[in-house]
């Protein structure tokens, strides 16, 4: 499989504690929208070879959220985005990015 996916999403977000002082949690939820264009044979868990193909640039619904915390000089983060889009007329496609990072700052 080859091609691109592109997204863009607003987020939105509430925070617990100030930055500042370096003690907060911040969780965002977004939705905007994304694209693909894409062709490519995908061999399923069944052991069936699909070919699918997205040649239109339509928008499609993206959707994103995150969560982050900070104590001092210790962070984490966790965050998901995706945008759902249709190959062939009949096979989904989702493209995700899922982070976990781990953050010392000093």
């Amino acid at each position: 499989m080859h091609g691109y996916v592109v997204y863009a999403v607003p987020t939105l977000y509430y925070q617990w504690g100030t930055s500042p002082e370096g003690r907060f949690v911040r969780i965002g939820f977004g939705a905007g929208v994304g694209a693909a264009r894409f062709s490519g044979t995908v061999r399923l868990s069944t052991g069936e070879v699909v070919h699918t193909s997205q040649h239109d640039v339509e928008p499609r619904l993206a959707v994103s959220n995150f969560l982050i915390a900070r104590w001092n000089h210790v962070g984490i983060q966790f965050s998901f985005a995706s945008p759902r889009v249709y190959g062939d007329g009949t096979t989904p496609s989702q493209d995700a990015s899922i982070y976990a990072t781990y953050t010392f700052n000093f």
